[in-house]
């Protein structure tokens, strides 16, 4: 159900090369790519169109390419009701300021939640994990380091 020459160009431009190396101008080919067979609902079937945003979505979380947003959105259900607020107070405010006409206390309060966030990422980053600590403990601690940068 996927025209010959969509699946010669995933093979070729795609496939090919994430057997062997995979970079970041594959996430941005894939992106394209998926702008496209995503542009005309019915053009190609929902679930092929559904699994290539499904790729996308893995492909981007292999080169560590989320954003802030979607990374704290899949970290907030890890974390406590407090801290849960710390993160939608966050998001609030960085919404009012990205949403565009933000007042300088819109942007101040931003700021102010944005320091409330790096704060609390960065106790919980304060202490050492055990040696013997569980790959989904490495895990975690790896996604709050990356909210920790993208924060930065």
């Amino acid at each position: 159900d996927i025209p010959h020459d969509l699946k010669q160009e995933i093979k070729h431009t795609l496939q090919n090369k994430l057997h062997r190396n995979a970079g970041p101008e594959d996430l941005i080919a894939t992106e394209a790519m998926l702008q496209r067979v995503s542009a005309n609902p019915g053009e190609y079937s929902d679930a092929f169109v559904h699994e290539f945003k499904v790729f996308y979505a893995e492909l981007k979380d292999f080169f560590n390419a989320g954003t802030l947003t979607d990374m704290l959105f899949d970290l907030n259900v890890s974390l406590d009701p407090q801290n849960q607020t710390v993160v939608q107070n966050f998001l609030n405010a960085k919404g009012k300021v990205d949403n565009g006409g933000a007042s300088l206390q819109d942007i101040m309060e931003a700021l102010h939640c944005l320091t409330t966030l790096r704060a609390m990422l960065m106790s919980g980053l304060s202490s050492g994990l055990r040696n013997d600590a569980p790959d989904s403990a490495l895990s975690m601690r790896q996604n709050w380091r990356l909210c920790e940068i993208r924060a930065e």
